[in-house]
């Protein structure tokens, strides 16, 4: 199940797209069993949970919180009966619609990226050295090419 949290009034983004878009992203990471929270915040929220859990002061675009510790990138972690939460993407609308502005890409194409790559970040993922982005990058455009 995926569910949707709108916390912000400024930009109308459909529920139905970001759960039809979580499903299709999951389905090929292979966790399409699990569930899966999706945050729509304004800048001021973002911001806050971004400097309290990863000490940085600006506003993201998205946030991901994974439910499970210890990841190992491409292992699907093991579903138990007590945990079926794969984890929760915050993201801030606001952003993202301003990222895609200076990118030149439209709103929703800029957040499908952006949800294949918390998605990723929810299974262990990073980049924050070259060599975990030369292992993030060719998954995140696989699924990407994919959906369209």
């Amino acid at each position: 199940m995926i569910t949707i949290l709108n916390k912000q009034k400024k930009y109308s983004i459909s529920a139905a797209f970001l759960k039809k878009s979580c499903h299709l992203i999951m389905q090929e990471l292979s966790v399409d069993h699990f569930d899966l929270t999706i945050v729509l915040c304004g800048k001021t929220k973002i911001q806050n949970l971004n400097k309290a859990f990863r000490k940085k002061d600006y506003v993201a675009d998205i946030l991901s919180f994974p439910a499970f510790e210890n990841l190992t990138p491409g292992i699907v972690p093991q579903k138990t009966k007590f945990e079926c939460e794969l984890g929760e993407l915050v993201i801030c609308p606001e952003q993202v619609a301003q990222d895609a502005k200076k990118l030149k890409q439209l709103l929703l194409a800029r957040l499908k990226k952006l949800l294949i790559h918390g998605v990723c970040h929810l299974l262990g993922y990073t980049h924050y050295t070259e060599e975990e982005h030369a292992v993030m990058l060719p998954i995140e455009d696989q699924i990407l090419n994919k959906l369209g």
